[in-house]
């Protein structure tokens, strides 16, 4: 199995890890039945249902990450392709288990 190494020094000495490159917020708007039965609502009560808070739209992140590799030795930083990050067991691991 070969292990990862520094493109600029050449060093085993690497650590992978993962990083919030950035994220996204959706908003979802109340429905038009919602704004047909609020408005109904206050035209029959008079405006007393306008004393209730209107009810707010709720919200959803999505982050996007990105791996990257941090050589211990010069401090160089690198993106990591997805073919290095597949680990592959070797045999001596198996043979010592039985």
């Amino acid at each position: 199995m070969s292990k990862m190494m520094c493109p600029k020094c050449g060093s085993n000495d690497v650590n992978i890890t993962s990083e919030k490159v950035g994220s996204k917020t959706k908003k979802k708007r109340m429905g038009i039945l919602f704004i047909i039965v609020r408005a109904f609502l206050v035209f029959i009560t008079f405006g007393l249902w306008l004393l209730i808070g209107e009810r707010s739209g709720s919200e959803k992140t999505t982050y996007k990450y990105q791996t990257i590799a941090l050589c211990q030795k010069c401090a160089n930083r690198w993106k990591v392709k997805k073919k290095f990050l597949i680990i592959k067991p070797s045999f001596s691991t198996y043979s010592m288990l039985y």
